[in-house]
């Protein structure tokens, strides 16, 4: 059974969902726009072409698909994607918003249409007033859904950074010897696009940052910080560009 379901947020506007059997599809141009993406066909493209990467090309072609939503010209056949191409559409784009986007999709959006029938159809809100029973047993499973969704975002948030460090390692073993003495360069002088001090970011923000948080989230990405001179403490800490991200919503490649 598919169901059309919309989902509303003062930031993001009006994002559309195709439940299939519990299994969401989002439609892509409500996404790429609430991402501030021009072409969302380019970036759905973009996004399967990376999943490629590192799933059979035949599975990652599978979470795209075409689907006739009704609209004021009448049935007119629309791009979705499954979270695969979501999470990839989310971290290639570079605002800041896309970490409380996906924030707000994992945490309120994803777990009102898992399988638990917690949709509030009419009927389902009837039930569960007039059995006080079942009101507690969706409850204890809207809670229980929230963790899981939770654990997922968290593990796609590992694995993407685990992927990105990968790639970027196989990208520096491949480089020529003067491009990979360059780029040691710019990260021992603190210049790096892809890792950055907190005493550099400071100065670039004028804004205040824990680095213990930063060195809780490089655990958590398996990114591990890097070590850098510094003329007061002799070394300090460069995280990468992800952690950045992840922990205060920064750039670090367009500060500078």
């Amino acid at each position: 059974m598919n169901e059309l379901k919309i989902f509303e947020h003062e930031e993001f506007g009006q994002v559309r969902i195709i439940d299939k059997d519990g299994n969401p599809w989002f439609v892509a141009k409500d996404v790429c726009q609430a991402l501030g993406i021009a072409n969302h066909r380019d970036a759905v493209k973009q996004a399967v072409e990376r999943l490629k990467t590192f799933m059979p090309e035949e599975q990652a072609k599978g979470v795209v698909s075409n689907y006739p939503l009704s609209t004021p010209g009448g049935l007119q056949e629309t791009l979705i994607f499954q979270e695969p191409v979501l999470y990839e559409v989310i971290f290639a784009s570079r605002k800041p918003e896309a970490v409380k986007f996906r924030a707000w999709v994992t945490s309120e959006v994803l777990p009102s249409i898992r399988k638990h029938g917690a949709y509030m159809t009419e009927e389902k809100l009837n039930e569960i007033l007039n059995d006080p029973d079942k009101f507690l047993d969706l409850a204890i499973k809207l809670r229980e859904e929230k963790r899981k969704a939770i654990e997922e975002r968290d593990k796609a948030i590992r694995e993407k950074a685990w992927i990105g460090a990968r790639r970027e390692a196989t990208a520096m073993a491949t480089a020529s010897a003067e491009k990979r003495k360059r780029v040691k360069l710019e990260i021992a002088l603190d210049e790096s696009k892809e890792w950055a001090t907190v005493k550099r970011v400071e100065m670039r923000t004028s804004e205040r940052y824990d680095w213990r948080k930063l060195k809780r989230i490089s655990f958590d990405l398996r990114i591990p910080p890097r070590k850098v001179f510094d003329a007061n403490y002799g070394q300090v800490n460069s995280y990468h560009r992800n952690v950045w991200l992840e922990a205060y919503g920064i750039d670090i490649g367009e500060l500078d």
